[in-house]
């Protein structure tokens, strides 16, 4: 009979308990901009057309925080997201022309992401916004959205930059991704 009820009492101990920690993680809703947008609720974070690439950022801070710096924040990931992109793509014309940057030219790569392009990006710029500001228990957050444009042809441009910039510091590199250009115009 003694085991019957303390299964019953654990039982119910644990039902209560799991079900208040779903309650406290429970996201509610303060305020927001409006109606959130789909670019905002998507998976993707690059959308592409055919002359632009449009990049989705956000940030989060506490709710006491100001919306503008969590914009900010949001844009400033932007830039980050760009440049990183710009990154991944001159690694892989490096790799395909099979060469390894030198030291030099891989810490140059490597920095394009901060310190040679702080402060605005060419070409960048935020075509839309949108935050909500939520509570889950007793946190009261605010979540920022930023969905930022650049042509395709500035974020060429930048890419072309960097490969200039690595191309500066380990001329093997130069001569391996014009290797790589000429087998592939004569078909090989």
């Amino acid at each position: 009979m003694k085991y019957p009820i303390l299964v019953s009492l654990i039982t119910t101990l644990t039902v209560s308990c799991s079900s208040g920690t779903i309650a406290q993680r429970q996201r509610t809703l303060i305020d927001s901009s409006g109606p959130r947008p789909d670019w905002v609720s998507g998976s993707k974070v690059v959308l592409e057309d055919e002359k632009n690439l449009n990049f989705r950022s956000q940030a989060t801070i506490r709710g006491d925080e100001r919306l503008g710096s969590c914009m900010d924040l949001s844009r400033m990931q932007a830039q980050e997201r760009v440049l990183t992109e710009i990154q991944t793509e001159v690694r892989g014309a490096l790799s395909q022309a099979q060469t390894n940057p030198s030291e030099a030219a891989e810490l140059l790569l490597t920095r394009s992401l901060s310190s040679d392009f702080q402060g605005k990006l060419r070409g960048l710029r935020t075509t839309d916004e949108y935050f909500e500001r939520f509570q889950i228990a007793e946190n009261e957050r605010i979540e920022c959205f930023t969905l930022n444009q650049i042509k395709r042809s500035d974020f060429e441009r930048l890419k072309q930059e960097v490969i200039n910039r690595v191309v500066a510091a380990d001329p093997a590199v130069k001569a391996a991704l014009s290797d790589q250009q000429a087998k592939f115009f004569k078909g090989e």
